[in-house]
This record gives structure tokens, sequence and C-alpha cells, in this order.
């Protein structure tokens, strides 16, 4: 391990635990986090109206506050077999299927040969039983659009997702959202691949967190 500071390698050697590892954080800083505070003048001329934001209201913090897991968050991937209306005009019922990686080329061990083929490597959507509530108010990615996850229907072979439609402009759908005629709604295509991370804010307080402050 590369440690470019006296107080890491002190931390380094003095860490009990089996485990060793540091994390190091950085923040980037950018002129635009202050615009809303002490925006004060364009080209040299003072902006009308201009005033001190309270000191309670500034954009910088003096606390932050970082949550640990002891495992990487589930994901599930695979692809996009069907997709299909709802009773809810904001909402698309999307099923899945195995997802084929061909240029892993044909599984030749196979004889005879499955029709489709068998390729050497699938991606198969499956969701451990009681788990479904993790992907709930996550998100959906296909073809690098979100679609927030609303509902898991885990009955069948493969999971169904009912999830919200996107909105061309990159804004998220919700239920309270009314329907604009004049705006595009994207669905996911149908052979799609999709890939799904459970929803970090449900797991945010389980029984597998280590929760720790720093000031």
């Amino acid at each position: 391990m590369l440690t470019i500071y006296t107080d890491e390698q002190f931390l380094f050697g003095e860490n009990p635990n089996q485990d060793k590892s540091l994390v190091r954080l950085t923040f980037e800083y950018n002129h635009a986090q202050e615009l809303i505070d002490y925006h004060q003048k364009i080209n040299g001329e003072t902006i009308p109206n201009y005033y001190e934001t309270d000191n309670g209201k500034e954009l910088f913090a003096e606390k932050i506050q970082i949550f640990f897991r002891n495992q990487v968050p589930n994901s599930v991937s695979g692809k996009v077999s069907f997709v299909g209306s709802n009773s809810n005009p904001l909402l698309i019922e999307v099923d899945t299927a195995p997802y084929p990686i061909y240029s892993s080329g044909i599984d030749d061990s196979i004889i005879p040969q499955t029709v489709p083929p068998t390729y050497n490597e699938t991606l198969i959507p499956i969701i451990p039983n009681g788990t479904e509530s993790n992907y709930i108010g996550s998100v959906m990615l296909v073809d690098n659009v979100e679609y927030v996850i609303h509902e898991v229907d885990n009955t069948e072979t493969y999971p169904k997702f009912i999830v919200f439609k996107a909105d061309a402009s990159g804004a998220i759908l919700n239920l309270s959202t009314v329907s604009n005629p004049e705006t595009e709604i994207l669905v996911p295509e149908v052979g799609s691949l999709f890939m799904i991370v459970e929803n970090m804010k449900i797991l945010l307080f389980g029984d597998n967190q280590i929760i720790q402050g720093l000031v």
C-alpha cells in the first residue's frame, strides 16, 4: 500500500484490525458551488439586490457522515424480453430473460447444440426470494436511460419490473407527475441489456451497515 502522508502511515501501523484498508476521500472544488452565496459581481458589475447569505445557509459543509458496508451491493442484469402497459399510464411492465454475451462465442461442449445456441457467457437475471424490496426505488439502466423501479414481481422464472417511464429531457417521473402530451416519453427497447443495483437508501440502516461520522 502507498501512503503519502505521515498521518496515514501512523493510522496504518496503529490499526489493530486484521483489515488494514485505508480509504482516502477527496473533494473537488468548483466555483459553481459558490454562485448562490458569493456571486456578487459579473464582469465587474455588482448584481442588483445582492446581499450576503446567512452563514447557516452557506453551501459549505462542516461535517460529513460516511456509511460503510461489509459487502458490495447486489446487482442484477439481463435482457429486456417484453415491455407491456400498466393500468397507470406512467408505469410500464418490463419482463426479463437471460442476456447472452455473443462475443464470448458459442459453447461447443453442448452437443447437440440448442436453438438458439448457448453461449459461453450469459447474464441471468436472478433476485433471491425475500430481497425484492431492496430494488424498489432503485434504477433500471437500459441504453443509458434510467427507469425508476416502482415494484418487483419475482413469482416467475425471471423477475418482472414495474418501472416509471422516462422523460426524454432526463427528468424522473413519479406518481405525482402530471402527464404532458408534448413531452417525449421513453420506454426500454426489447432485446436491450439492463442493469440494476440495490437501492442503497433502503439498505442504509440495515444490519450489515457500519456507520461512522466524521467531523
